[in-house]
């Protein structure tokens, strides 16, 4: 990667919906280099999605949390496979440390959450933390070349 593609990604990440127009424009390269480019980021596996990013709390999911699991029950892949197939959950680590996965989710309330909470505890030691509120939520990561 080089300045350039470190441009590219940046307005990206700020705009995915941006055209290809507007980023030659930015970045003073013709339309066909710059869609090269991402083709080519999306090639290697830097660009993986281009997405919409919700605010759970806008759209029913008022309670997010963090779950800690450790003590496995089950194998990784089977844990694992289990855990994607909750709809509530939206984030899951493997992490180093006491805890062998880190989970992010949200639930529209705390009988649902209950649920959820109930459901890992067939499966792990867990420990929940209720987020009280958000103070940032970054999602542009700059490139470390």
């Amino acid at each position: 990667m080089d300045d350039i593609d470190m441009k590219l990604l940046d307005l990206l990440q700020d705009n995915s919906r941006i055209s290809i127009t507007e980023l030659s424009k930015l970045v003073n390269l013709s339309r066909p280099s710059i869609s090269a480019r991402i083709k080519k980021m999306e090639d290697e596996g830097i660009i993986e999605n281009f997405t919409v990013i919700t605010n759970p709390e806008k759209i029913g999911r008022e309670h997010i949390f963090f779950i800690e699991a450790s003590e496995i029950k089950t194998e990784a892949e089977e844990f694992e496979k289990i855990l994607k197939e909750i709809e509530a959950i939206t984030e899951i680590y493997m992490v180093a440390g006491k805890n062998n996965y880190i989970l992010k989710g949200s639930t529209k309330d705390m009988d649902s959450m209950d649920d959820l909470l109930q459901k890992l505890m067939q499966y792990s030691r867990i420990e929940t933390s209720m987020v009280i509120k958000t103070k940032m939520r970054r999602q542009n990561v700059k490139p470390m070349l």
